[in-house]
């Protein structure tokens, strides 16, 4: 029995640092996994943004066949005004176009842009 506890109290500082460094290294594989998943969105909400300030109609990004956003994954696109009211979209929900929640074009115009999951 004492040399099981023996080796037991040897062994457990190795387990606790190995134990440590897995949480770590998982950890750190998720969140840049997580991260990266925004990627694609950001690009399309930045290039969008530099085409409607290069001069773009807001009428480009208007679709006859809108994504039903409660049913698809699609990306979607809605565009609004300096007041809050949509002028394009390419996405509907419950058929109609869906509003943000109240201060995210607030915290936009304060800051540039807000990036939420919705």
């Amino acid at each position: 029995m004492n040399i099981i506890r023996s080796v037991f109290i040897k062994w457990l500082p190795f387990a606790v640092v190995i134990t440590c460094f897995s949480v770590i290294v998982y950890a750190t594989v998720q969140q840049t996994y997580r991260q990266s998943a925004n990627d694609p969105q950001i690009q399309l909400a930045e290039d969008i943004a530099y085409a409607l300030t290069t001069g773009a109609s807001p009428e480009l990004f208007n679709q006859k066949t809108r994504t039903d956003i409660a049913r698809s994954l699609a990306p979607f696109v809605i565009v609004y005004n300096s007041t809050g009211g949509a002028i394009a979209a390419t996405g509907m929900l419950h058929n109609d176009i869906p509003s943000p929640p109240d201060g995210v074009l607030r915290h936009a115009g304060i800051y540039g842009e807000n990036r939420l999951t919705w």
